[in-house]
């Protein structure tokens, strides 16, 4: 699929999911393709066939255009160098969420929210720590009964119930051994915060020499700049 008919498909999607989608950006360098809103989540979107063109730079753009106008930075993409990507999964690039077609289709038009997201050394999920908790209290299992019955350590398990994210393959024991999920979803539209890891948005770079007397008369009438 080429990328135009790439960049069109997401388009319908999200028109099809009640966003009002921007046309095309035309302007180089540009971080993003479309922007998108539906009531008050506003999307900026690069939309590419391999992810790994993304590079630190546009990341770094799109992270602090999403600071300054409050909106989600999001990548949709069809693979990486390697492999597909995998529906249902979010990933990153650069501090920014990553999403399949299927995986965007599933979360902006039939509201499925994601539950696993890559990182280094596999597939993870978020586990709710107050649920685990109270399912092992209700059985009067000790933390150590738990940990034998996963074969992991007293400490591994108590880190899951203050909050440490785990493996699907651990999440899905869990899950069968309570009867019950014990899964939260990932928070896409506002940024993965709770699973990303990078660094925090950089300061604003120092304006350029012809740009100074500008940025001066606007910040002194008031204005917040951005160079």
């Amino acid at each position: 699929m080429s990328r135009s008919a790439l960049v069109g498909n997401v388009t319908a999607m999200l028109e099809d999911a009640g966003f009002t989608v921007s046309d095309r950006c035309a302007i180089r360098p540009k971080s993003f393709d479309v922007a998108a809103r539906r009531g008050r989540d506003l999307l900026l979107l690069k939309i590419l066939a391999n992810v790994d063109a993304f590079d630190d730079t546009t990341g770094l753009e799109m992270r602090r255009l999403g600071d300054y106008l409050d909106a989600t930075p999001i990548v949709v993409g069809l693979r990486t160098r390697d492999e597909d990507l995998e529906p249902g999964v979010v990933y990153f690039r650069h501090g920014v969420p990553v999403l399949s077609p299927d995986t965007a289709m599933e979360l902006f038009v039939e509201g499925m929210t994601p539950l696993v997201y890559a990182a280094p050394g596999g597939l993870y999920v978020n586990i709710d720590g107050d649920v685990l908790h109270d399912e092992r209290e209700k059985r009067d299992w000790s933390l150590g009964q738990l940990a034998n019955e996963l074969g992991v350590s007293r400490r591994t398990v108590s880190k899951y119930e203050d909050g440490m994210n785990a493996s699907v393959e651990v999440a899905l024991e869990l899950e069968d051994m309570f009867e019950g999920d014990l899964t939260s979803p990932v928070d896409v539209l506002d940024g993965a915060e709770e699973v990303r890891e990078g660094d925090p948005t950089p300061e604003d770079p120092d304006p350029e020499s012809n740009d100074e007397r500008i940025v001066t008369v606007l910040t002194r009438a008031g204005f917040e700049v951005h160079p």
